[in-house]
C-alpha cells in the first residue's frame, strides 16, 4: 500500500533560520529609527532657526502695501471686468448711430439696419472692363522650380 502525500507532515530544517535572532535584529533596526529620527528633529529645528536670523525680510508683495504698483508691463487687475467692459463698448458701438468721421460725413449706423440696407441693395458686384493681367512666370509660386 503506498503513503498518502497528505498523512506526511513537512519538515524542515530548523538550523537554517534563527527566528529570535531576526526578531532582534529587526527591533534594533526599528529602535535605531526611532532613536535617529527623533534626534533630528531638534536638528532641524535649529537649522531653520539659525536661517531665518540669517535672512533678509523679502520685500512686500505689489499691491499688498497700499499705493504701491508692480514695474511695467503689469498685469490685468480683473481680466474679467476687462472683458466685460470691452465687450459692452463693442455692443454699443454696434447697436448705436454715430460719427466715424465728421468731418469726411462718414457716419455709423447700426448693425441690424446695415444689414437690412444691405440685403435691400445687393452686394456690390465688380465689373470687367479690362481683362486681368496674367501673372508673370516669375511671380508664380512653381517660378525656378525644374521637374
Amino acid at each position: 500500500m503506498t503513503e498518502h502525500p497528505a498523512d506526511k507532515t513537512i519538515e524542515y530544517e530548523k538550523t537554517d533560520v534563527d527566528l529570535r535572532s531576526v526578531t532582534k535584529v529587526g527591533l534594533g533596526i526599528a529602535a535605531l529609527t526611532i532613536v535617529v529620527a527623533g534626534a533630528l528633529v531638534p536638528i532641524l529645528r535649529g537649522m531653520v532657526a539659525r536661517q531665518a536670523k540669517g535672512d533678509v525680510a523679502p520685500p512686500p508683495i505689489a499691491g499688498f502695501e497700499p499705493g504701491r504698483q508692480a514695474p511695467e508691463p503689469r498685469l490685468q487687475g480683473e481680466p474679467f471686468g476687462d472683458y466685460a467692459a470691452l465687450r459692452s463698448r463693442q455692443e454699443t458701438l454696434l447697436e448705436s448711430y454715430g460719427w466715424v468721421d465728421e468731418a469726411g460725413g462718414v457716419t455709423r449706423i447700426p448693425i441690424d439696419q446695415a444689414m437690412k440696407a444691405l440685403l435691400a441693395r445687393g452686394l456690390p458686384v465688380r465689373t470687367a472692363t479690362a481683362p486681368v493681367p496674367a501673372a508673370s512666370p516669375a511671380a508664380s509660386p512653381s517660378a525656378g522650380r525644374h521637374p
